[in-house]
């Protein structure tokens, strides 16, 4: 009997992926989920600001691309990480 296969999960439009994810920080996957895991919504931003800085001043990416993929991971850190995203004032 063949193995069965397992269907991707069905996500909503918008959202990331951890592969996407992880691919924009340009990290593995279980790099991503060690990571995201034990840490607090608020460090894994910082973490994932600093990583997508390194990775565009390595690949010499202009702002704007830099801009629009933080932007998107801040965006959707908070289902990433299944904690509520922390209180400003």
């Amino acid at each position: 009997m063949p193995p069965r296969r397992r269907r991707a999960a069905v996500l909503p439009p918008g959202r990331l992926t951890f592969r996407e994810i992880a691919a924009l920080l340009g990290i593995s996957v279980i790099t991503l989920r060690r990571r995201v895991r034990p840490v607090g919504d608020q460090a894994t931003r910082r973490l994932w600001a600093q990583r997508l800085d390194l990775k565009r001043r390595q690949r010499g990416d202009s702002l704007p691309v830099y801009h629009a993929c933080r932007r998107r991971v801040e965006e959707w850190g908070p289902e990433i990480t299944g904690t509520d995203p922390p209180v400003t004032d």
